[in-house]
Order: C-alpha cells, then sequence, then structure tokens
C-alpha cells in the first residue's frame, strides 16, 4: 500500500514555512490597517451631530450623552472593523511562535509541538474572512478591495487547505489515520479472489470449531488459521495483500513499540527488584580493604548462618574462634 506519510510531512513542512511568512505578511497588512481604520473611526467622531442638531445643557455638559442615537450604520461598521482587526493583530503574534513550533514538530515528528498550531490558525482564519466580508457589507473601491479580496484568498483559500494538510499529517503522527485494509481492496475486482486480511471480522463465521464466545481461543488465531474462505497457498509463498505494505515500518510506530517494550522490562526489573528485596539485606556487605577496617566493621555475617540471615559481631566471632583453639 502507497504510504502517504512522506508527502504529508514535506508538505506540512511548506505549510510551516508559508506560515511563518504570512504571519510577516499579516504584520504589514494588519499595522496598515489599524492606522487606516482608526483615522476612519476620528473621522466618523468628528462628523458627530446630536439628534437635535444643536447643543443643549446636558449634552454640554455631558459629552457623549447622545451618542447611541447619532451612530450611524457606517460607524458602527467602522467599530466592528477596528475592533476585529486589533484582534487579528494580536492574534498574528501568537500565530507567528505557533508556526515556528510547527515547523519543530513536522521536523522532529513530534505530535505535541504541532497541535498549538491548530489552536492559533481556527480563529486566525475565522477572524481575517469576517474582516474581509465585513468590508464588502458596505461601498469599498481601490487598495482596501484588494486588500479585503487578498486576505480572503489568503484565509479561505490557502490557510483552510493547509491546516486540512498538517491536520492530516497530526492524525497520522499520532496513529490514528492508520488502516489494515489494502488499498482499493474492496474497489478493484480482481481482489475478490485475494486472500482476506486478517482485521476482517466474521470470515470464519462458518467454522463449526469456532465460537465468538469462547475464552479459550488463543489471540493470533485469526492470523494462522484458514477455513475455505481464503485462499490456500504455498508454504513460503507470500499472500498478494501483504506485499502492498513496506517492508520497513514507519518511525513513530517503532519508537512507540520501543517505549513500551523499555517500558514493560522497567516495570518487570522493579517488581523484580521489589519481590527479592526481603531475601537480601538492607546494605551491601563491603569488602574491608585491610585489617584494621575489618575490626571496625560492627555486625560480619557467617558464613554458615548467612542463608539464615543471622548476623554477630566480630568480637563475638574472634571470641569464638579463639575458644575453639583453646578446647582443642
Amino acid at each position: 500500500m502507497t504510504d502517504p506519510y512522506a508527502c504529508l510531512r514535506a508538505s506540512s513542512i511548506c505549510v510551516a514555512g508559508w506560515s511563518i511568512l504570512f504571519c510577516l505578511i499579516q504584520y504589514a497588512v494588519l499595522g496598515w490597517q489599524v492606522s487606516y481604520v482608526r483615522g476612519l473611526t476620528w473621522e466618523y467622531e468628528n462628523r458627530q451631530v446630536p439628534f437635535n442638531h444643536g447643543l443643549d445643557g446636558f449634552a454640554a455638559r455631558f459629552p457623549g450623552l447622545y451618542a447611541l442615537y447619532t451612530e450611524t450604520p457606517e460607524r458602527r461598521r467602522v467599530n466592528a472593523l477596528f475592533t476585529i482587526v486589533v484582534i487579528c493583530l494580536g492574534l498574528n503574534f501568537i500565530h507567528l511562535f505557533a508556526s515556528i513550533s510547527l515547523l519543530y514538530g513536522t521536523i522532529k515528528r513530534s505530535p505535541a509541538a504541532i497541535w498549538p498550531w491548530f489552536c492559533s490558525v481556527i480563529p486566525n482564519i475565522m477572524l481575517t474572512t469576517a474582516y474581509a466580508v465585513l468590508w464588502w457589507s458596505g461601498d469599498v473601491f481601490n487598495e482596501q478591495l484588494t486588500m479585503s479580496v487578498a486576505e480572503f484568498i489568503m484565509s479561505i483559500g490557502i490557510n483552510a487547505v493547509a491546516f486540512a494538510i498538517v491536520l492530516f499529517y497530526y492524525f497520522r503522527l499520532s496513529g490514528t489515520l492508520t488502516s489494515t485494509n489494502p488499498a482499493g481492496f474492496e474497489s478493484r475486482p480482481e481482489s475478490r479472489h485475494m486472500s482476506r486480511p486478517p482485521s476482517q471480522k466474521g470470515y470464519r463465521r462458518h467454522d463449526p470449531h469456532y465460537r465468538s464466545s469462547s475464552k479459550e481461543r488463543p489471540f493470533f488465531a485469526d492470523w494462522q488459521l484458514n477455513d475455505g474462505q481464503r485462499q490456500e497457498y504455498a508454504k513460503g509463498t507470500v499472500p498478494p495483500w501483504r506485499t502492498q505494505w513496506e517492508p520497513v515500518p514507519p518511525k513513530p510506530f517503532v519508537r512507540q513499540y520501543r517505549d513500551s517494550k523499555r517500558k514493560y522490562e522497567r516495570q518487570s526489573r522493579s517488581k523484580e527488584r521489589m519481590k527479592n528485596k526481603s531475601l537480601s539485606p538492607s546494605r551491601p556487605v563491603s569488602r574491608p580493604q585491610s585489617r584494621t577496617q575489618y575490626r571496625c566493621i560492627p555486625l560480619a555475617y557467617h558464613p554458615d548462618e548467612y542463608q539464615r540471615m543471622r548476623s554477630r559481631s566480630a568480637n563475638q566471632l574472634y571470641q569464638q574462634n579463639y575458644r575453639r583453639q583453646t578446647d582443642i
């Protein structure tokens, strides 16, 4: 089966490079838009006129008292544009670091460094698209029309496709996007005469010796038995559906298998150590380097009583040997 892992990895690296370039472009475009929309906001503020076309005592004493009544649809649109563009500019700063993390995680095959990019690209696509569409809700001409169309194309036409590519690559790294069926196994007519993959359930339903509720059946029985619904092959011949997989497994699965094996060995050694802890002394007996050091040892293990875990002091051992010599 053709593995798309290499293609997804190369595409994700290109997406990470484009995402970093997109952040730099957005700094220039959004900085210009903040200045432009702020100028429009000030312009509408200078045009503010009370509802009675004049100033009264309350309006003179409390500036902005009648602002709600004088707010036109254009002014509300400009206020919304200013709010969205400021949020986009702040979000773009976070998206730059997430894109650098995406580049690192794609090269090092680390899913933990990839998923933060999803948290920044999704709101970036939504807010940038909303900003462009909000410009189209009113009269827009010249450079603002060009800017809004470019933002819409970059957010929907490029970033949305890039999001799908990185999402597939993330699922491939995490082991979610996998399949045991060969490529086109159900669609090709000639595949009906092939041996079925062992992952398909129910191909042994006509076997009278097989019971699905039996608990004594071996775990890998489906991989080894052949019940007539699968074609028979000579010993040593590999079925066609097995030759479609690559001989070398993917690196993430090899790494996961190696880590799980090391973890199992470490746990088994720990259990063995805890099991034999009661059969061994609390501290290993150090070999004395000299006779004076041997006399300073508070406890010494007698070779005859070592198995029974009884300890005697050095003076008791010395006196016992001396008594044996005097008795002779």
